[in-house]
């Protein structure tokens, strides 16, 4: 269970060196999934059930297209509060999401990308907390100081909020992560992803 107390968020520093290109084998012991659903969280602020409910036909070269989430419980469900968008993905996680696709034996569209047990089941939460706090203390990030600082995967998510806030419109931050703190605003806005080139801007600018 997440920890209900106030996550903090790595550096920026922190956040490069866990995803160097050449950190997949020392770093993240040789796994590219688990790199990828990092990065892919740390860039675009998914929750991580909308990661693990990522399928072939929502990743575009540009973006991804978040049209679910998965719970243990219940399995493949609509994303929290239906919040379906489309969100903008940096080179860096476009490239290695479409490597996955690539090395993966399931390719069709509804196929999930991080499988698990199989095409229909993800890769488990648990599995996927082990892997993170595994590369976080092989980047100097020990388990004491990680509960100290209670670094966790939802941790991303705060790490895409504080470091998009200010530097795009509320509105806009609001519609990528699907937060809906003001419901009208979010209801009446519309966005192409033509309007996100701002957002990609940044994202080349941490993750390039």
């Amino acid at each position: 269970m997440e920890s209900p107390r106030e996550k903090n968020i790595l550096s920026i520093d922190e956040v490069r060196e866990l995803f160097r290109d050449d950190t997949i084998n020392q770093i993240w012991e040789e796994d590219l999934s688990h790199f990828t659903i990092n990065l892919l969280a740390a860039s675009t602020g998914l929750r991580i059930g909308e990661c693990q409910a990522l399928k072939v036909s929502k990743v575009h070269s540009e973006y991804i297209s978040v049209h679910y989430n998965w719970t243990g419980k219940h399995g493949l469900q609509p994303p929290k509060r239906k919040s379906y968008r489309d969100v903008p993905i940096p080179r860096k996680t476009s490239r290695y999401l479409h490597e996955l696709i690539h090395l993966s034996p399931y390719r069709e569209p509804h196929d999930l990308i991080f499988w698990g047990l199989d095409k229909f089941t993800p890769i488990h939460q648990t599995t996927i907390r082990k892997k993170l706090y595994a590369a976080l203390n092989n980047i100097g990030i020990s388990p004491a100081e990680r509960e100290k600082r209670n670094i966790t995967f939802h941790s991303w998510r705060h790490f895409f909020n504080t470091y998009f806030r200010g530097r795009i419109h509320d509105s806009k931050l609001q519609r990528l992560t699907g937060h809906r703190t003001d419901a009208m605003t979010d209801h009446y806005t519309h966005f192409s992803i033509e309007d996100f080139r701002d957002v990609m801007e940044i994202q080349e600018e941490y993750f390039g």
